[in-house]
């Protein structure tokens, strides 16, 4: 992970549902996007630039731009900065990074939840309106959490 750093993180209900079926596949190893060959034990950020080329995305969308979306998107909806930049796996900088070792882990269950729910609605077309009360419709009682390891 980023900083050859283990990150905890949590999962919303969507992105379990799109890893059960890569995990039915790949699921005897130990990583949940494998590499090809011995020398490439994990798929690398190249693997799913090259997939979003393939599937219409090229000069579009780099895998790392959903990081920079999903951000702007949280802090422009009001989710603390501490949260946004703990689920980016960023760590504070100077004494205050050495100091504050929070996790945030339930805000960010929550944080990732309503992100989920928040780009579902616009897929199918949320009105401005419901933009507008989005938060009162998020269900955040889910307790599913995941710890990428370092390759």
């Amino acid at each position: 992970m980023k900083a050859r750093r283990d990150h905890v993180t949590p999962l919303c209900r969507q992105a379990l549902e799109a890893l059960r079926e890569p995990h039915r596949m790949t699921g005897r190893g130990r990583y949940l996007f494998p590499g090809i060959g011995a020398k490439k034990p994990v798929i690398s950020e190249n693997t799913i630039n090259l997939t979003l080329n393939k599937v219409g995305y090229k000069g579009r969308l780099i895998g790392h731009g959903s990081r920079h979306t999903a951000s702007t998107l949280l802090r422009e909806h009001g989710w603390e900065k501490d949260f946004v930049e703990a689920q980016l796996a960023h760590k504070e900088q100077g004494v205050a990074g050495v100091y504050n070792q929070a996790a945030y882990l339930e805000q960010r269950r929550a944080m990732l939840q309503w992100y989920a729910d928040y780009l579902d609605a616009l897929e199918t077309g949320m009105t401005p309106a419901q933009r507008t009360d989005f938060d009162a419709m998020v269900n955040t009682t889910d307790t599913n959490v995941v710890t990428l390891k370092r390759a």
